[in-house]
């Protein structure tokens, strides 16, 4: 009997396949495709409880919000109520007594504990003179006035008068001064686009990364070693290791790759790359139409272009920055010139528009990070702030944060320069690498600290390159 597709043939008997049953066995092709079953069975139960933790967060957080906004609801109503309820009392008061005016000269069969409280409002609002009120509120019945005055004796009449002119001068109405709720329209609209843009949809992507997802590759001259914040171990890189290459290179992981711009012994404009999968290096590729120098920064626009920004010469002293922007196709491996500028503090990856804003931040700049969303995160000489990228004044965002315990290493400047990495992975977390006892996890959420408990082989981390090995998510907007 075959038992397999057509490209191919594999044929069982039935005596074998009895025995098999007999002891409880599978045959072979059953256990490839038990195997096969299982191995979904588990990614779809990774999958499907994933993405219920996920509803119910959601769940959650909705519900949070909610109960808040019934609280400040019933902050703000319960006075409002308060002065309704007040309100309202005064004018059954009143009505009563215009009432009791009225049945000095008119009957009517109206009582005012029949009266609702709109019905009242609205003939109020309807009426111009107190007569068309009394009118619609206590129409007169068919009785004739003859023959209601003779139903009230004098003495009665008299009485009656005499209770109302008491009344008058006892009671006192207290007029009531109305509330008045302002809302901010707009300020409304902008939270409900803040909640709208706090949560997104993530679309998950090819990963390229495969067992190294979320690590984090460190290039230090000849080594090259790789940093598990899952389980705080360092390992060095399977594969050939990277020839040693200038103290200042740079590098960024961009779809199964990690790119190293940079001098590496006497080729200064080339720029080298491994392979997550074939775990090789390919050395010296030229970097056409580009300068290349070092010390320059470089991200991934999470599509297919790699942006490289200043730097500086190598052979000419004083050394020379460089005032540049330039662009990396990964997919066609060409360079283009994409802006120059004087002095860059923000650029435009739409426009292509560089910014300067002078006197933001007055010290050096060590190392800086951004979140992904507004803020980036700065070590200077002696300090560590955020700051908003989205405010026109950046100024007024800057956050003066808990900085990490200083490296001895260092001296007057405190920390190493270039060890900072947001760890995409872990919202909200930033790791601080700079060697052996001096690597620690901060917490944006608490402003706080940890020192990693790790075996990094490596003294001092200042100046490496350092890539995160991570294919970030793509948004997707539900429908």
């Amino acid at each position: 009997m075959c038992v397999s597709s057509h490209k191919r043939h594999d044929v069982e008997n039935v005596q074998h396949l009895r025995s098999l049953i007999n002891e409880g066995q599978y045959d072979d092709t059953s256990k490839l495709r038990l195997k096969l079953l299982w191995s979904m069975l588990q990614r779809l139960s990774v999958a499907h409880h994933t993405m219920t933790e996920s509803c119910k967060n959601v769940s959650d957080q909705f519900k949070q919000l909610h109960d808040m906004l019934v609280i400040e609801e019933h902050r703000i109503t319960s006075p409002l109520n308060d002065k309704i309820q007040q309100t309202s009392s005064t004018i059954h008061d009143i009505i009563n007594e215009i009432k009791n005016i009225n049945s000095l000269f008119s009957q009517s069969t109206t009582k005012t504990d029949d009266l609702e409280i709109n019905e009242i409002i609205q003939s109020i609002k309807s009426s111009t003179s107190p007569k068309e009120f009394i009118d619609k509120t206590f129409p007169t019945t068919t009785t004739t006035t003859t023959s209601t005055s003779t139903e009230v004796t004098d003495i009665e009449l008299l009485t009656m008068i005499k209770n109302h002119v008491n009344q008058m001068n006892t009671t006192i109405h207290v007029l009531t001064r109305p509330y008045k709720v302002v809302i901010d329209q707009d300020m409304i609209d902008s939270v409900k686009d803040e909640i709208r843009s706090l949560t997104k949809l993530m679309e998950p992507i090819e990963h390229f990364t495969h067992d190294l997802d979320g690590q984090i590759m460190c290039i230090e001259n000849e080594n090259v070693s790789l940093f598990s914040p899952a389980t705080n171990g360092w390992t060095d890189v399977d594969g050939d290791s990277f020839e040693k290459a200038n103290y200042f290179c740079s590098s960024v992981y961009a779809r199964g790759h990690v790119y190293v711009f940079g001098p590496r012994d006497d080729c200064p404009s080339t720029y080298s790359r491994f392979s997550l999968v074939t775990r090789k290096w390919q050395y010296d590729i030229p970097m056409a139409g580009v300068r290349g120098g070092r010390l320059c920064s470089v991200c991934f626009d999470g599509d297919k272009y790699i942006y490289l920004v200043g730097g500086t010469t190598i052979d000419v002293w004083p050394q020379v920055n460089f005032n540049r922007v330039d662009c990396f196709n990964i997919e066609t491996q060409e360079f283009s010139i994409d802006s120059i500028t004087i002095s860059i503090i923000e650029f435009n990856l739409a426009s292509k528009k560089s910014t300067f804003i002078k006197g933001i931040i007055p010290e050096t700049a060590l190392s800086v990070v951004f979140d992904g969303n507004d803020r980036i995160y700065i070590f200077l000489m002696h300090r560590f702030i955020s700051m908003s990228l989205l405010a026109v004044d950046k100024a007024k965002t800057i956050r003066e944060l808990t900085p990490p315990p200083a490296n001895p290493l260092y001296g007057e400047e405190k920390w190493a320069r270039n060890t900072l990495v947001y760890y995409t992975p872990e919202q909200g977390t930033i790791l601080n690498l700079q060697g052996t006892g001096n690597n620690y996890r901060y917490s944006i959420k608490l402003d706080e600290w940890t020192k990693i408990n790790d075996n990094d082989p490596i003294e001092d981390r200042g100046y490496s390159a350092l890539s995160l090995l991570y294919d970030n998510p793509v948004k997707r907007t539900p429908k």
